[in-house]
């Protein structure tokens, strides 16, 4: 289990950060971060992962503190920032981060470039490769590698129709094999069709939480996008483009 226990990181002359945030996430579970943009969402992965040092609380893994390092290498992490070492081929960079870890097998990395339809790029520069290529080898990069908790932010950015569908695929199938999965995204469709239990922040704080299903229970919503706009205190700004949209047909209209 993955025990997040009153986690703040608060940043000075700054309304961003996150505040007493507790959650769990159980093995074979996904959890996924929804909210605005600026709500906390990368701030509270950035803390769990160790990149930035948090204020307060306690992260742990299997009953273990996150800040040891041996612990800190079950994790995988999925940026929303694509880094690569682009003068590198997509098969060299691979054969690199392979020698970074132990356990990870050939055919392993032969059938994730199948799975992604990677395989034939593989000897190109990295350089030369499209934006969602890229993507691509960045994904099988890091779930090659043996881990317990996979973090994905913003996982289906740059990626095709083909690509998020073998991903989601991917992320299901890390689930039944009993891993911890934790995701940030704007995409509410997938987030509804992909995830356990969703955790809406606005401002750093908690605002909502529970089963998709009960998400638009609470609110009295039929689509997720509703309830979302509801809980992240986002309907007066709905209101107000609805009013935005009104005038502006109304001065095309008059011309």
């Amino acid at each position: 289990m993955l025990a997040i226990n009153d986690l703040n990181k608060i940043y000075k002359n700054s309304e961003n950060g996150v505040k007493e945030i507790s959650f769990q996430i159980s093995k074979g579970e996904i959890l996924c971060l929804a909210g605005p943009n600026g709500s906390g969402k990368t701030t509270l992965l950035n803390s769990i992962l160790g990149i930035i040092k948090k204020d307060k609380g306690s992260i742990s893994l299997f009953g273990q503190n996150v800040d040891n390092d041996a612990i800190k290498n079950r994790f995988a992490y999925i940026s929303d920032e694509i880094i690569l070492i682009e003068e590198l081929t997509g098969f060299e960079y691979l054969a690199f981060i392979k020698s970074m870890y132990k356990g990870i097998n050939k055919n392993q990395i032969i059938t994730l470039l199948k799975i992604f339809d990677l395989e034939k790029d593989i000897d190109k520069l990295i350089s030369s490769y499209s934006h969602g290529m890229k993507k691509k080898l960045q994904i099988i990069s890091m779930i090659m590698k043996p881990f317990d908790v996979l973090v994905l932010d913003e996982p289906c950015r740059g990626l095709d129709v083909e690509a998020v569908y073998v991903l989601k695929k991917i992320v299901d199938s890390f689930k039944r094999k009993g891993k911890i999965i934790l995701i940030t995204s704007h995409d509410l469709l997938f987030i509804e069709e992909i995830c356990d239990k969703i955790l809406i922040l606005t401002r750093g704080i908690v605002v909502g939480g529970g089963t998709p299903e009960e998400i638009k229970s609470q609110y009295k919503k039929n689509k997720i996008e509703e309830a979302f706009l509801e809980a992240a205190f986002l309907k007066e700004r709905e209101n107000e483009i609805d009013c935005y949209l009104e005038d502006y047909f109304d001065v095309i209209e008059s011309i």
